[in-house]
């Protein structure tokens, strides 16, 4: 179990971080058009960032993610500070969370494909999210 939640907490911070370059990326064009595989052209994480599907309530879907993330890492931080304990109900917490997460994430990749546009680090993160679910077997403990 221990090596499931050290494989979630990696991924959510590297989630974390990610998330804040997008959302640096969205305040600051010019932060975005010099992050490596994010310049002009079709990689542009400025010319995402732009699209109206990007925001949700005026909130960039970048912020969303990093809250999302966040939830994720205090979550399994107090199920492991637990011993344990509170593994079940972090799984009955997070699984919804995640859920979501991914169906999000397919509309957000399918609306990218319709409009012809990449951005390589909404792709990572899509990649951070799917990575648990491609992970062999994620059981609940027994106990």
């Amino acid at each position: 179990m221990k090596k499931i939640i050290n494989l979630l907490l990696l991924l959510s911070g590297v989630g974390s971080v990610i998330a804040v370059v997008l959302t640096a990326a969205h305040f600051s064009p010019e932060f975005g058009g010099s992050l490596p595989l994010c310049g002009e052209g079709a990689g542009s994480c400025a010319e995402v960032s732009e699209l109206p599907y990007a925001l949700f309530l005026g909130i960039p879907l970048a912020a969303y993610g990093l809250l999302f993330y966040l939830v994720i890492l205090f979550t399994l931080l107090v199920a492991d500070t637990a011993g344990g304990r509170y593994v079940r109900e972090s799984a009955a917490l997070l699984l919804p969370i995640a859920a979501l997460a991914l169906v999000v994430d397919a509309g957000l990749g399918v609306t990218l494909i319709v409009l012809r546009k990449l951005c390589f680090y909404c792709l990572a993160t899509y990649a951070v999210n799917i990575a648990p679910v491609s992970y062999t077997h994620l059981t609940l403990p027994t106990k």
